[in-house]
């Protein structure tokens, strides 16, 4: 309009943020930019709005604003494994923990450690694409008796990391 256009307040909702050119007065026939930042927090469709509060009729005014979530999401299973109580020195038997890449994005492992009386062997690449699984075959070595736990960690670019599975077990002596 030719009309000077007054801003109050401008809001933005959802996983949007903005930076915007414009001033508290937008002159007649003005006009402003508004530059508009996605970071989504979980895959997925995204959805979040622009309020813009002003002296114009129909104030409020939204600027609807839409977008797509591309994240890992790291599926590590099971949450524990139980080794059953074995004499000193001696190794269990492999038992298999599985990870699953069940968002929209890749998957990049960036560390894996098994810590206590266990080891870990696996056939996970550097990255899992979208729904990609891997294997960790864990073994138990009790190297004193009574309880004995540890825990399967890795590290990646999905929200929560790091993931882990807890490992118990426990070592006797004869």
């Amino acid at each position: 309009g030719s009309a000077p256009l007054t801003l109050s307040n401008i809001t933005v909702t959802g996983d949007f943020s903005t930076t915007n050119t414009c001033d508290a007065n937008v002159t007649g026939a003005g006009t402003c930019t508004f530059s508009v930042t996605f970071t989504p927090t979980l895959p997925g469709p995204r959805f979040g709005s622009i309020m813009i509060e002003d002296n114009a009729a129909g104030s409020p005014h939204f600027i609807n604003l839409v977008g797509s979530g591309a994240t890992a999401v790291a599926d590590l299973t099971p949450a524990s494994l139980t080794f059953p109580s074995l004499q000193i020195n001696q190794t269990s038997p492999a038992q298999t923990a599985t990870l699953t890449n069940n968002g929209n994005a890749t998957l990049v492992i960036n560390s894996i450690a098994a810590t206590g009386d266990y080891a870990q062997t696996n056939n996970c690449p550097g990255s899992l694409g979208i729904g990609s699984t891997c294997q960790f075959q864990i073994t138990f070595t009790p190297t004193a008796g009574g309880a004995r736990n540890g825990t399967l960690s890795i590290t990646d670019n999905a929200p929560g990391s790091p993931h882990s599975v807890t490992l118990s077990g426990s070592g006797y002596v004869t």
